[in-house]
């Protein structure tokens, strides 16, 4: 299972693809972060995550995390919303620049 890392408050970089871990992302993923405006990139690519990105997430202004090659139902309302995730992809792309990046 995907620990929710957050009591890491200056966390930036979360390398975790293609390790086979399972389960849920935590409803407070990342949560301890403290400067939630600067950039946070996160790597949870071909995992075997199930359900859905976390709405908690939406705390966060300029989000890069990749997510696809997983298990995924759903994106919480709010995150595609998010244009200066992905780089401003989510701008141009919508969930797609999320769960299949361009």
């Amino acid at each position: 299972p995907l620990l929710s890392f957050n009591k890491l408050t200056k966390l930036r970089q979360l390398y975790l693809g293609l390790n086979s871990l399972t389960g849920t992302i935590p409803f407070d993923f990342l949560d301890g972060v403290e400067d939630k405006s600067a950039p946070i990139d996160v790597d949870l690519i071909s995992n075997k995550f199930t359900g859905r990105l976390p709405a908690a997430l939406v705390q966060f202004d300029q989000m890069t995390i990749y997510a696809a090659g997983n298990e995924l139902t759903s994106i919480a309302d709010g995150l595609c919303l998010k244009d200066d995730w992905m780089k401003k992809q989510v701008a141009k792309f919508d969930c797609n620049a999320i769960l299949c990046p361009p």
